[in-house]
Parts: C-alpha cells; structure tokens; sequence
C-alpha cells in the first residue's frame, strides 16, 4: 500500500493516465494545425468545373475534411460572378480606352479632315454625274470617298446649271442674229449728198425690198424707175 497515493490510487495507474491525456493533446494539436492550413476553397479549385460537387466531397472525405455539396456550389457561384465582374470590367475599360485620346491626336485628325474637304469639290462632284443620275446615288457615292452632301444641294447645284446654260444659249442666239443681219447704210449729210446726188438706183437699192417689189408689181419694171426717177428729182430740188 504504500504505492498507493492519498486518494487511493497508485503511481503507476495515474503515469498511465497522464500518458494517454498527453497522446490525446498532441493528436488534437496536429488536428488542429491540419485544419489550419487545408483550404477547403482552395481544394475545391483544384477540380474542374465538370468535375461533380458529390466527387469533390468524397474525395475530401477520404482526407479526412468535411465538405458539403452545398459548399462547393457556393465557392463555384462565388468565383463565377467574380470572374463576369472581372469580364465586364475589363470591356468598359477597352471601350473607354479609344475616347481617351491626346488633344494633339484629335487636333491632327481634325486637321487632315479639313485639308481633305478643301480638296474635295462638291460641286464639280456632282457635275461628274450624268444629268440623269437620281441624286440618291451620288449622295452614296460621296460617302463612300467619306464626304457628305445633301440631296438639295445637288438639286440647286443641278438648277443653277440649267439656269446658267439657258442664259448662256439666249446669248449666243442673239449674237448670231447680230452677226447674221446685214450692216446698216450710213447716214448722209447734205455735203455727201451735194457731192454724190442719189441715182435711181442707188434709191432702190435702199428702198425696202417689198415696196420695191410692190411697185414692180403694180406699175411694172418701166413704171417703177419712173417712179423712182420721179422722187430722185423730188429730192433733188428739195436739197438744192
């Protein structure tokens, strides 16, 4: 008895206890310290996304972790809106990307523009076209070179054209009427007349054609130059 401790039990009985208790204590510490650095997130990652959640929990199980279904349905849905976050986030920044350009870019752009438009003459364009071609058409055809012009413009420029040639044709008409009228006969003076006293022929010359034949008809060849004789004489004694 003399092993036997105050409460009555012996040394040996309370060495083997304090055994066990210590074995218990370093298992739950190495369980502890396992749980610690498993990643059940993590694990559930090392899959692929085919592969069935009810696969991923036996294959935790047999590591001794507990996971559930449900769990690795979260972490999927999780990293899913995460990554369509990150998606769409990626695409309003490339749209953005293209506006954001240095005052320079634009001022140049704008400049090329401007040097192409002054080189560009709308107006001889359109005057490229047959007469006949639907304005419709040459507005598609201007913007195909990236120019823009209006289907009024090209019907006043169409109008303006008319006009100009119709006025130019009245011109030359009445140039050709000019040109084709015989030239009118000097006015005389008293001295030319003195000089040159008029002949009888000379005043049929510059009687009107149909008077002249008027009187040929009426008085015959004979009658008419005496007629004219007649009036030369008249003349004469008016001037004298």
């Amino acid at each position: 008895m003399k092993n036997a401790s105050k409460s009555g039990t012996p040394k040996s009985t309370r060495a083997k206890v304090k055994s066990i208790r210590r074995a218990n204590m370093t298992a739950t510490a190495a369980a502890a310290e396992g749980a610690e650095t498993f990643s059940k997130s993590a694990f559930i990652r090392t899959f692929k996304l085919d592969v069935p959640a009810k696969e991923i929990v036996e294959a935790a199980a047999k590591l001794g972790k507990v996971i559930t279904e449900n769990y690795v349905y979260a972490i999927r849905s999780a990293d899913k809106t995460k990554a369509e976050a990150k998606a769409e986030s990626k695409s309003k920044a490339e749209k953005k990307a293209p506006a954001k350009k240095t005052a320079a870019a634009k001022g140049a752009k704008k400049a090329a523009k401007k040097v192409a438009d002054e080189d560009f003459n709308k107006s001889e364009f359109i005057r490229s076209f047959e007469s006949d071609v639907p304005a419709k058409e040459i507005v598609e055809a201007a913007a195909k070179k990236g120019h823009k012009i209006a289907e009024t413009y090209i019907y006043a420029i169409r109008s303006a054209d008319k006009s100009k040639a119709a006025t130019k044709g009245k011109t030359s008409a009445a140039r050709g009427r000019r040109a084709a009228a015989p030239p009118s006969a000097p006015a005389s003076t008293p001295e030319v007349a003195a000089a040159a006293p008029p002949s009888v022929s000379d005043a049929a010359k510059a009687m009107p054609g149909k008077l002249l034949t008027q009187l040929i008809e009426g008085f015959g060849v004979k009658g008419a130059r005496d007629i004219l004789a007649s009036a030369v004489s008249r003349v004469d004694q008016l001037t004298a």
